[in-house]
């Protein structure tokens, strides 16, 4: 198992605010509600994303919890803890083009390939 605190920085990628209508598209089930991207079909969930958030995706044995919010502070960055069991995996070759991503392992190794 690896647990490591990252961050996301990218403020171009967030550009909503608390209180704003934000287009949504609900889970389809109670297992994918705790998925970041519970239909790949499906437009993306576009509600603010709230400090203590919980993400898990049971494919790939991941779960991150939101510590920090972009528009929370001066950085524009998300900050948050990953859990990852072993094995876990990313969903296959990606890259982010406009962000930097950062991970810092607190507990475990983590293999980058």
């Amino acid at each position: 198992m690896v647990h490591a605190r990252f961050w996301v920085d990218d403020g171009l990628l967030f550009p909503y605010r608390i209180g704003e209508e934000l287009p949504t598209k609900r889970p389809l089930c109670a297992t994918w509600a705790r998925m970041s991207h519970p239909d790949p079909n499906g437009s993306p969930d576009r509600r603010p994303i709230k400090v203590g958030e919980v993400w898990e995706n049971p494919v790939t044995g991941e779960r991150s919890v939101i510590l920090e919010r972009p528009w929370d502070n001066p950085a524009s960055r998300v900050t948050g803890e990953l859990t990852a069991l072993v094995g876990a995996r990313v969903m296959g070759e990606h890259r982010h083009p406009a962000l930097v991503e950062q991970f810092t392992v607190l507990e475990g190794a983590l293999s980058i390939f």
